[in-house]
Order: structure tokens, then C-alpha cells, then sequence
């Protein structure tokens, strides 16, 4: 019953040997409890129903799983974790429908199923992130069913991360899945071929230097350091306090006694909301921003800046900042807005791409840390941090 499965993936390493590595190693998996034709795990598990399959042409059955290997070597499955999606829902189905645009626009080569979603299908661009897809995708497609002109996208974790009731366990001895090192082995094995052919779509090659092209330094462990560091500084000055003592207390309350405290670190987060800034970037910079909320603990101020400044006081999660642009870019506005709250901030973190014109002279009283997420230029002064794209 495997016949026409083998046959379909004979031809997609034939017409594409590049992808031959990681699409040799998923492991087929034939299964009637699958909704769809084919899905793909997040263990780099290919399920496909036989009665579903029959009558598809081999090179569309080729392509689908041409998509299915996508979902795992763009890492799908992460990238929603990071996109704070990891139960089923309106959201979860607005990911796969994202998700499946970025592998769709891409896959010219090999023929997909009529019935499977593209982004012209609600003429959006092609050449475009999940991440992007995501925030600009209409409503609907807002819940589970109904998707552009009545299609549906497929994909089985490898698309969001959430297993679904047909998959096999991760430690499944019948048919063992592919662990994340391997899987990590493999999509470079992958790029290593898609840069040595030199014709692969435009989108497969960002993604091949991208896996080829890791940062020279671990970005995220720089601004983890420094931030710390500077957090660390502001948190450490501490002072005497004269207070009185409370009327409670054994002691004489009319006596002043000294006592050490230690303030409290106000941070502002400035997040470009340009147009340029609309390619997964901004994606990366809320991932980031939930990762120092995390650390710190504690509200941030969060301000989203184009060419005007929109302020979100006590940010405890980046889901209530809010994040509004689209045009033009301008930061001289966010940090005067930054240095106007009160209280001050003790650190101000930028997250843009860096085209746009920065102040002369750095704000006054604060540590600035600058993470570039483009090929702009950054400010002449305070600690700037290069963040490369996925």
C-alpha cells in the first residue's frame, strides 16, 4: 500500500534532489484516521490516507509531500510556540492557513491539489513569513472550517506544534521520529544542496543562508548579558531610607531610623512598526520582548513608533501591547516618548531595523541597547546588538 507514496517521493527527489535528505528520512506512516490526504508531525512522521491518495496524480502527491517536509525544515512547529500558539482554536487555524501561504507561494516545481490554500487566494503577496501572513490575514479565515474559497489547510503538528489524536507518541518504537538534532542535521544537509544548485526559488535560497549563515556571535546571549547587566546596575543602587518606624512598632516611632531599599528598575521597550519592519521582523521582536518580560518579571513599558508613538503603560504580556504602524519610521519620536514617562526608565531597549533617523545625542540618565533586526544603520552611541533573520 506504500507503492504510490514510494513513487511520489522517487519523484520529488528526482525533480529536486536537494530536499532528497529530509525527505528520505520521514518515515511513512499509513493511516485512515487522518482527515486530510497527508499531515506531518512534528517527529518528521509522514501520515497519508490510502483511500484519500488514490487517483492523485504523482506529481501532485509529490508536491504534497514536498509541503509536508516544509512544515518540518521551516520549523513550523517552533515558530508558533514563539507566536504564542499551542492550543487548538480560531488562532491555531489562522496559523496553518499562514503557514501553509509561506511553503505555498514558494512550490512551482512540483504541482499541488487544487483544493490547497495560496495567498492569492485573498490577494495577499507572495514571498512572505507565517509571521507576516498571520497579522495580515482577514477574518475569516477566523475558526476552524472555513478558509479561503471553502479550502482547508492540512498539516499535522509539524505545522503548529499541537499534536493532534492521530499521531503516534514521541517515543513510538513502531515508527520512531526524527529527533530535533537530526532534523536540524538534515536542514542543513538541505541547504548545503539548494545553495550548490543555484536555481531554487527565491525564498528557498533566503532560507538555505539563512541555516548556512548562523550569527557570528549568539546575539540572544549578548543582549540576555547585557541586559542583566544594566538591569543588575540599576537595580543595585540602593540607598538609606529615613522613614519614620511605624506606630506598631516596640521601638520609639517618633525616632528616624536608617534602613536600605532597593528600587524598582523601570524599563521601556520601543518596537518599530514601520512598513520596512513587515517581513518577520516584527514577529522575532515580540518573541524577544516575551522573553525579557519573562525574565524580568515585572511590568514593561512598551511603545510601538512609526512616525508617531503609541504608549502601553505596565506591560505584562506582549499581547496587550499595542502594536500599531505600518508606515514611515521616526524613533527620535518613541524616545522622547520613552524619556517623558514617568518614572523614568533606568533602560530603554529599541527593536527596529534601523532605518530611521536616530537622536544626536543619547537620552539622558538611561542605558539604551539598540537590537538591530535589519540592515539599517544603528545610533551613534548606547550598546547596539545585530540580530539576524530566521
Amino acid at each position: 500500500m506504500n507503492d504510490p507514496l514510494r513513487i511520489a517521493r522517487v519523484r520529488l527527489t528526482h525533480t529536486l534532489p536537494y530536499f532528497a535528505p529530509m525527505v528520505m528520512a520521514m518515515r511513512l506512516v499509513e493511516s485512515e484516521k487522518i482527515p486530510f490526504r497527508m499531515a506531518v508531525d512534528s517527529h518528521g512522521r509522514c501520515y497519508w490516507h490510502p483511500r484519500k491518495c488514490a487517483g492523485v496524480p504523482v506529481d501532485e502527491l509529490a508536491g504534497l509531500l514536498l509541503h509536508e517536509c516544509s512544515h518540518l525544515l521551516r520549523q513550523h512547529h517552533a515558530r508558533a510556540r514563539e507566536a504564542g500558539i499551542n492550543q487548538p482554536g480560531p488562532k491555531l487555524f489562522r496559523w496553518n492557513v499562514a503557514a501553509d501561504f509561506e511553503i505555498n507561494d514558494d512550490q512551482k516545481a512540483l504541482p499541488l491539489p487544487p483544493d490547497c490554500i495560496h495567498p492569492r487566494d485573498l490577494g495577499l503577496p507572495t514571498g512572505q513569513l507565517a509571521e507576516w501572513y498571520l497579522r495580515h490575514l482577514p477574518k475569516p479565515p477566523s475558526s476552524e472550517g472555513s478558509a479561503p474559497g471553502g479550502k482547508v489547510p492540512t498539516g499535522g503538528s509539524a505545522a503548529d506544534g499541537v499534536p493532534r489524536d492521530y499521531e503516534l507518541p514521541a517515543d513510538s518504537e513502531t515508527a520512531p521520529g526524527l529527533s530535533p538534532l537530526e532534523q536540524q542535521m538534515l536542514a542543513q544537509e538541505v541547504a548545503r544542496g539548494i545553495r550548490a544548485q543555484g536555481n531554487a526559488p527565491a525564498g528557498w535560497r533566503r532560507w538555505a543562508d539563512a541555516v548556512l549563515a548562523p550569527p557570528i556571535v549568539p546575539w540572544w546571549r549578548e543582549l540576555r548579558a547585557h541586559f542583566r547587566r544594566v538591569v543588575g546596575q540599576a537595580a543595585g543602587r540602593t540607598d538609606y531610607t529615613w522613614n519614620r518606624l511605624p506606630r506598631r512598632d516596640p521601638v520609639d516611632a517618633s525616632i528616624l531610623s536608617p534602613a536600605m531599599f532597593r528600587p524598582t528598575v523601570p524599563v521601556a521597550v520601543i518596537i518599530d512598526t514601520s512598513g520596512s519592519m513587515d517581513d518577520g521582523l516584527g514577529a522575532k521582536c515580540l518573541s524577544e520582548l516575551r522573553g525579557l518580560l519573562r525574565a524580568l518579571a515585572l511590568p514593561i513599558d512598551v511603545i510601538a513608533c512609526d512616525a508617531a508613538a503609541v504608549v502601553s503603560r505596565r506591560v505584562l504580556s506582549p499581547r496587550r501591547a499595542v502594536l500599531l504602524g505600518g508606515g514611515g519610521t521616526d524613533l527620535r519620536i518613541a524616545i522622547q516618548a520613552a524619556q517623558r514617562l514617568r518614572p523614568t526608565p533606568a533602560v530603554i531597549v529599541t527593536m527596529a531595523d534601523g532605518h530611521t533617523p536616530w537622536p544626536e545625542q543619547p537620552p539622558r540618565g538611561t542605558s539604551h541597547i539598540t537590537l538591530l533586526l535589519g540592515d539599517g544603520k544603528p545610533p551613534g552611541w548606547g550598546r547596539t546588538i545585530r540580530v539576524s533573520q530566521p
